[in-house]
């Protein structure tokens, strides 16, 4: 444990604790290059103070294994998992039992290059390099900062997620889709002040076509074992909608409220989110607002409902009628004849 400012005590207000652990012997000259000589860390301590509650109580921990520091912080045995679709968690907010908040950032995220810089050769490749890792740690700490204030405001999803009148099967988004109304509006302030380099509009390709393979492999496989073609499904499905949160976010409506799509338009675009599921997506998110500004829990629920059913219906649309009954019995066909 290390600590900047005065010595930690446990997270109290107006102190800040560092913890790095489980870094590597080839990442950890990098990583303390970065927060020392490049003032990274500084970098990250001030995204976070410029949006947690000066009353929050908070920790940073800087980790080479999420699943072993998220076990650690959770008191769980084993069992955590990154893998969000075709995307990976980066960072994530917990809360400990002592009532401290830790903001738990991957390294590996922070050290993520594009192929053309993992091996620079020029100053210049070098300098681009350390620009987007101290970007990268800026974006990460100031988004994890934003699930910090939402908890501290009592404004996060679980304070709204307690909704009647929902379908059976909506309601059982209620949690999933409540996390991605938070996301998005803490990406809506992110993408302002600390903007992330890995851009979701240059990836959306790539996660379109792993939404498409899953949908298709299961499809396939579902009569050998539907247990396991129900779940690789329901990834897929759920890394996606989390990519509909970050990207609405992303580029937001123009002028008149329309929804901006990528440009140009990527393969399997229009099958996914074409006839209009894109402008509703999009439109319903938007209407969320950033997570720097209050918002009232009745509304934050009407949005968990709307997104909830809308879940539903667009699942039914490319080709994945998925039910839970009133006997809470679950049901999943793959409709579609190709995806």
């Amino acid at each position: 444990m290390s600590s900047v400012g005065d010595a930690p005590d446990e997270g109290a207000a107006g102190e800040i604790a560092l913890t790095i652990e489980h870094v590597s012997e080839a990442a950890a000259p990098l990583l303390l290059f970065l927060l020392q000589e490049l003032d990274g860390l500084n970098s990250m301590v001030q995204e976070i103070l410029a949006v947690v509650p000066a009353d929050a109580r908070w920790r940073l921990t800087l980790t080479g294994d999420m699943v072993a520091s998220t076990d650690r912080i959770e008191g769980r045995a084993s069992g955590y998992s990154t893998d969000r679709g075709a995307g990976v968690v980066g960072g994530r907010t917990l809360r400990s039992s002592d009532g401290v908040l830790d903001i738990v950032i991957d390294v590996s995220a922070i050290l993520m290059f594009p192929e053309d810089l993992e091996t620079p050769e020029t100053p210049e490749e070098y300098r681009r390099g350390f620009d987007m890792a101290i970007a990268s740690a800026r974006h990460l700490a100031r988004h994890e900062a934003g699930h910090v204030a939402l908890i501290s405001r009592a404004e996060h999803s679980d304070t709204f997620d307690a909704l009647e009148g929902l379908s059976p099967t909506a309601s059982q988004w209620r949690g999933t889709v409540g996390a991605y109304i938070d996301d998005h509006r803490i990406e809506r302030d992110t993408a302002i002040h600390a903007p992330t380099p890995l851009r979701k509009s240059e990836s959306i390709e790539y996660e379109l076509e792993h939404l498409r393979a899953a949908l298709e492999g299961s499809q396939r496989s579902w009569r050998s074992d539907i247990i396991m073609a129900r779940d690789r499904t329901m990834t897929a499905l759920m890394g996606f909608v989390r990519l509909i949160a970050y990207l609405s976010a992303e580029l937001g409506v123009d002028a008149d409220g329309n929804a901006i799509a990528p440009d140009p338009l990527p393969e399997h675009w229009n099958r996914y989110l074409g006839d209009g599921w894109w402008a509703r997506w999009s439109g319903a998110f938007n209407r969320l607002e950033p997570a720097t500004t209050l918002a009232a829990s009745e509304d934050l629920a009407t949005s968990l409902a709307e997104l909830a059913e809308m879940l539903v219906a667009w699942l039914d649309a490319i080709g994945v009628r998925y039910r839970i009954d009133e006997q809470d019995r679950e049901f999943i066909h793959w409709t579609a004849d190709t995806y």
